[in-house]
């Protein structure tokens, strides 16, 4: 009896060990986190919209930011809070083909303003802005980054 209880205690640390590796596989093989993978812009706008925010987020990460994401639904128009030297930052992320419109951009600048006036807004997007999301962003401070400050804010990481 003795011989069936060492079996089933050795699969029990098995399947326990097992559990704790694939749990804290990051913790245990370290990875270099700061680093954000580099993908193509093409690949970006594949991407799913929630990995997208992800991708940014650890983007935003990467250049010293503190960084939290808010929850899929119910956001409050924003996708990343961001801290970064006391400045609190909402971004907004839109992986589209379509250029960002004003309606878009009017509703981003809700949420800055919701946030308060200490609250700066950054929008993200893999395509562009229209002339009318730009002045409205511009007339609050919003910043843009559009498809090609993105892939080369995505360049300086990878130095």
């Amino acid at each position: 009896m003795s011989g069936a209880l060492y079996t089933i205690a050795i699969i029990i640390l098995c399947v326990l060990l097992m559990f704790i590796v694939i749990v804290y596989k990051d913790i245990l093989f370290w990875k270099d986190r700061s680093r954000v993978e580099y993908m193509s812009l093409s690949d970006l706008k594949r991407m799913d919209p929630f990995k997208f925010e992800t991708y940014v987020a650890k983007l935003y990460k990467s250049m010293g930011y503190s960084v939290q994401q808010t929850k899929r639904t119910g956001d409050g128009g924003k996708d990343i809070v961001a801290t970064k030297d006391g400045q609190t930052y909402y971004i907004e992320c839109k992986r589209y083909s379509r250029p960002i419109s004003s309606n878009k951009m009017r509703d981003f600048v809700g949420a800055c303003v919701l946030g308060g006036k200490d609250v700066k807004g950054i929008y993200v997007t893999t395509s562009d802005f229209t002339n009318d999301a730009k002045s409205a962003a511009k007339r609050i401070g919003i910043q843009m980054v559009d498809g090609n400050k993105l892939m080369n804010m995505i360049k300086s990481s990878q130095k």
